[in-house]
């Protein structure tokens, strides 16, 4: 049997350039369509990013399942939630906002 070795390796945060807040979000939203979609390959979802694009536009994609489509759109509105609070600067990483709801 094989062995795995990870290494981790140590980042210097003082060397990450800030750019604040507004530029960070707009990053960010620019970002939202891979972001949906990696989210959604993970659990399985069929869409391509394309067909994600397409969705998250506001047209529907023909021939796909009804629920992968109601996965694309519930991550779109739980990252959308997330950029709400990062605007709004309410966003807390805590076992609170983690279980919030939309």
């Amino acid at each position: 049997m094989s062995q795995l070795t990870v290494e981790l390796a140590r980042v210097d945060v003082a060397a990450i350039r800030h750019v604040g807040l507004p530029a960070a979000l707009a990053r960010y939203r620019s970002h939202l369509p891979e972001l949906v979609w990696n989210a959604a390959a993970l659990e399985g979802n069929t869409y391509t990013l394309p067909e994600v694009r397409t969705l998250l536009g506001g047209v529907s994609v023909a021939g796909k399942p009804l629920d992968d489509e109601r996965q694309i759109l519930a991550l779109s509105e739980a990252y959308s939630h997330l950029d709400q609070l990062l605007a709004d600067r309410a966003f807390r990483l805590d076992k609170g906002t983690s279980d919030r709801r939309t």
